[in-house]
């Protein structure tokens, strides 16, 4: 079971609500430093890298990539290496047609290094955008998951029923096990005879026998045998353990050597092991680097299970690709779910064709407190405790799901010798729905492995493939409108015949399921069939959740149970596409994406044309975008940190909706988020946008972002409020230059290419402006000249939100701009509203003409800088007690005044003697809010007197020093 998230699908993380479910803390990804994996479309794109190292570049890529300082790309997976040890009955591919089609695919991921300060992450998500490119991705690092630990014990055999298993079958020696890890002893005592040896391969000669693209591979492969991740890594063919005998204690729980009356006994019993070094060297034992090329190495030369005790945060597109086919030959991937003791199963065990690995403890039934857990665990194992082979021809114990997971695997291994034609999925699926069930239910996967039910039995293997959730008329759904789930499932195992599934939700209040339960029957192995849930999300829904459901199968004919996880996560945005532009608005503070890094959650802003009454698309221009907001020195934003990360600092109060009926547009949209409270201040934002289809305005849309001050008392002072984009315009994103026009106050982004075609864009402010802020994001200066490849502090919003025009012009660069507004003091209970207005045209003639037009016929008005206060009188005059009371040094007075009056509030000691006066002055019909400094006096009882026209008030005040 894992986590199916549909098309469009937000990936940024959202707390889970399943009871007692939360995210990991501490659980960012690492990966490579100055490295990037890429994935080109076409073999017509790598015509062009296959040019002699240190030429000029012929494509657009790379001369975009030398810019960064990168050196000649390089495959992770050469042709030549492209070698099937055996067919496997079972597999994934009907011929060898596909084998090769999917190999090729896989010839096309190129590693790249490269020299500049840029996160990986940010870098690679700007070249996923490039023409060409399918995806660009970190390398990222895993590392082994075990634990030190004293206890000798060794309790998988009895526990999970092996020694029941082994009287049906005691595997074969014809089945291997890849050990992915940090190099295995083969020489131990206990492992010397279960070595996998490549026989195709002469010892010693130099040559690469048997073609595999390996020389004298004769007992496996070691990809990192010396080097450091920042300089060159050499390989050999030589996988023994090195700085860490974490593999060799992995392999000897999968499959030491059985009836040798040494040590102890293998899940796999008579299954084979191969040794694939991976990591482990001295300058990082834990690391495992090139889970990539040891994986494809194990499934080319004809692994049937292969064993991953490692793992990390951050999911990759190509270790994802790399494990897809090395299932589809056949090989049962089995991975460490993780040791942090968290809800978060880590990669690769949280792909869906890894079977991912918790552990277990076996006197208690409950999940080991180190292990991770959660909606993308599968199984358990016990983990703790377990003695296995070490260094130097010893036993010792470890501890953790690093241990777990061999003993899944020794049981995968079972299973292929027991059913040689299942595939990779099916043998999976059969290890999963044999468990039993313990405690703390969907959390802990389907539960504790069962080795003798497993090898015994012949259940189904139902699997959600696919799930969208639309409204009746096929849309995305939204808020308050009937729509459905529509699910499709797979069954990889044996037929059912009286198949029900249940769904529920997860996620609390305001989802109503309607018939969530369906009789599907019959279900032959390796079928699919389509399933509607009718449902509706109720705008009461708390969007600091993502509804999440359980789909529950059984089927009574045959004793199966079993359960998948659906989520929906794409709620949070909508799409405004009724004129020349398309853009997405979202109700955390994003334009264009919710998630810039992966280009999820939204479309960016995207140019249409107009052909015969329907709308062409052009490419979109923007990478990222976002609402930057400061209060009292504070920020708030939605837009890329200092760390690599995405602020996440405003909190959804609504989804996004649209009206194609409102009188003030042709579409208009509302959203609604907060700020949290910092120094008991908050702001509530409210977002509308407005688009028109008549000419003048078609190519715009309009935003009024209206900021409210929920305090009877405290004013948000310095408040500035702007929009960050960060523009990739042309097939050359780094090519991009900025200028400002002052007569009009545009500051607008263009393809400098003497040719270009391409369109300018602009972000315009409605109303006072306080900067229009050009950035080179490769800059590496200080003040005015700051980039944000190094990512983008605090301190440098703050002052791209006030620059005014002190740095309108870049030139050639990777680009992004600020235009903001302020500054504003936002009284109590008042609302500052800002405008801005997001505009393309085809020359900078039409650009203009466009954004004029919005700033001269928007609808609605925006505030002018300064303060801002309520617009509403009071009904009633009143006067509020201070706040804070009791206070030290300096407290605030609200006056509510329903009609202008002359006004005087003095300030009185114990004694009646007169110490302040704030006001005595004839005021407006109003809220008034009043500064009391009391730093000249000295502890005590005061008191404020209100005298009005047509009232005396008094109230006391305490102050304490």
């Amino acid at each position: 079971m894992k986590i199916y998230i549909p098309i469009f699908a937000v990936t940024f993380s959202i707390l889970l609500l399943v009871p007692g479910l939360l995210p990991a803390q501490g659980s960012r990804p690492q990966y490579l430093p100055n490295t990037l994996i890429i994935k080109y479309e076409d073999q017509q794109t790598l015509g062009t890298l296959r040019q002699k190292s240190g030429t000029e570049p012929k494509d657009k890529i790379h001369k975009f990539l030398n810019r960064f300082g990168a050196t000649h790309p390089r495959p992770i997976w050469e042709q030549s290496q492209f070698h099937f040890r055996k067919n496997k009955a079972g597999t994934g591919f009907s011929n060898n047609s596909e084998v090769e089609k999917a190999a090729a695919g896989l010839q096309r991921i190129y590693s790249v290094r490269y020299a500049a300060d840029i996160d990986p992450a940010w870098l690679a998500a700007k070249v996923s955008r490039l023409e060409g490119v399918e995806y660009a991705e970190p390398r990222y690092l895993r590392f082994t998951q075990h634990i030190p630990d004293e206890e000798f014990r060794n309790p998988y055999e009895e526990y999970h029923h092996f020694y029941d298993a082994w009287e049906v079958t005691q595997g074969s020696p014809d089945v291997v096990i890849a050990i992915i890890d940090s190099g295995v002893d083969y020489n131990h005592s206990d492992l010397d005879e279960k070595l996998w040896e490549n026989e195709d391969e002469i010892a010693g000669d130099n040559i690469d026998n048997d073609g595999n693209g390996f020389v004298d591979d004769v007992i496996g492969w070691d990809f990192w045998a010396g080097g450091t991740l920042s300089g060159d890594v050499t390989e050999d063919n030589d996988p023994m353990m090195d700085a860490n005998d974490h593999g060799t204690h992995v392999a000897g729980i999968a499959a030491a050597e059985t009836d040798n009356g040494l040590g102890l006994a293998g899940a796999g019993y008579k299954a084979r092991y191969m040794a694939v070094k991976a990591g482990g060297v001295p300058a990082d034992p834990e690391a495992i680097a090139f889970g990539f090329e040891g994986i494809l190495y194990a499934a080319s030369n004809g692994a049937d299970v292969i064993n991953c005790s490692w793992g990390g945060y951050g999911s990759s597109e190509a270790e994802k690709e790399v494990i897809e086919y090395a299932t589809r030959l056949g090989a049962v991937v089995v991975g460490a779910a993780g040791n942090e003791g968290n809800a978060e199963v880590i990669y690769p065990a949280g792909y869906n064709d890894v079977v991912s690995v918790g552990s277990v403890e076996p006197g208690t039934d409950r999940r080991s407190g180190y292990s991770n857990y959660g909606l993308g665990l599968d199984v358990l194992a016990t983990g703790s405790g377990i003695q296995s082979t070490v260094g130097n021809n010893g036993f010792g114990v470890k501890s953790g799901t690093s241990m777990s997971t061999p003993v899944v695997s020794g049981l995968a291994a079972l299973l292929r010798a027991r059913h040689p034609g299942w595939s990779a999925r099916r043998i999976a699926q059969q290890i999963r729905v044999s468990s039993d069930r313990i405690d703390m239910g969907i959390l802990l996967g389907r539960g504790k492995i069962n080795a003798s039910t497993a090898v015994s039995s012949n259940f189904p293997g139902i699997e959600v493939d696919r799930v969208g959730f639309v409204n009746e008329i096929g849309q995305k759904l939204g808020f308050d409108e009937p729509g459905r789930m529509e699910i499709t499932l797979v069954n990889y195992g044996a037929s059912t015949s009286n198949l029900e599934m249940n769904a529920a939700s997860l996620s609390g209040d305001g989802i109503q399921l309607r018939e969530p339960t369906r009789s599907l029957g019959s279900i032959s192995t390796d079928d699919t069939v389509r399933v509607t849930v009718p449902l509706q999300i109720s705008s009461s829904f708390n969007l600091e959740q993502v509804p999440t459901f359980v789909l529950e199968f059984e089927d009574s004919s045959n004793g199966y149970e079993d359960f998948d996880v659906v989520r929906y996560g794409d709620l949070l945005y909508d799409t405004m596409a009724e004129n020349r532009v398309k853009i997405s608005i979202s109700a955390d503070g994003t334009i264009g994406f919710t998630d810039p890094l992966s280009q999820e959650g939204g479309v960016g802003f995207i140019p249409r044309d107009e052909v015969n009454g329907q709308y062409v698309e052009r490419n979109n221009l923007l990478f990222e975008g976002g609402l930057m907001l400061q209060v009292n020195r504070t920020m708030h934003d939605a837009v890329r940190t200092a760390d690599g990360a995405v602020s996440r600092d405003f909190n959804p109060q609504s989804t996004v909706r649209l009206d194609s009926l409102a009188a003030e547009a042709d579409l208009k949209g509302h959203t609604h988020f907060t700020t949290d409270t910092v120094n008991n201040r908050s702001a509530h934002i409210e977002l509308t946008t407005y688009a028109f289809r008549r000419p003048n305005l078609s190519n715009t849309v309009l935003m009024l972002y209206q900021i409210r001050n929920p305090s009877s008392y405290l004013e948000l002072e310095e408040v500035y409020a702007g929009l960050f984009n960060d523009w990739d315009i042309g097939e050359e994103a780094g090519n991009n230059g900025i200028s400002y026009s002052p007569q009009d106050s545009i500051l607008y982004i263009y393809d400098e290419g003497p040719e270009s075609t391409q369109p300018f864009v602009a972000v315009a402010s409605l109303g006072p402006t306080s900067s229009v802020f050009a950035i080179d994001n490769a800059a590496s200066g200080r003040g005015a000249n700051f980039g944000i490849y190094d990512g983008f502090t605090d301190d440098e919003k703050k002052y791209a939100l006030s620059a005014g025009t002190e740095h309108t012009s870049v030139s050639g660069a990777d680009a992004s701009a600020v235009v903001a507004s302020g500054p504003y003091t936002v009284g109590a209970n008042a609302t500052v509203r800002v405008g801005f207005v997001y505009a393309f045209g085809d020359n900078l003639d039409e650009l203009r003409s466009q954004i004029q037009a919005a700033r001269a016929q928007k609808p609605f008005q925006v505030s002018g800088k300064g303060r801002v206060q309520s617009a509403q009188p009071p009904q009633v005059t009143d006067f509020f007690q201070n706040y804070p009371n009791p206070f030290n040094g300096s407290t605030r007075l609200r006056l509510d005044l329903a009609e202008k009056s002359h006004v005087n509030i003095s300030i009185y000691n114990i004694l009646g003697q007169k110490v302040g006066e704030l006001v005595d002055s004839e005021l407006g019909a109003r809220i008034h809010i009043f500064h009391f400094d009391a730093q000249d006096l000295s502890s005590g009882i005061y008191f404020a007197r209100l005298q009005t026209e047509s009232r005396s008030t008094t109230i006391k005040l305490v102050l304490v020093r």
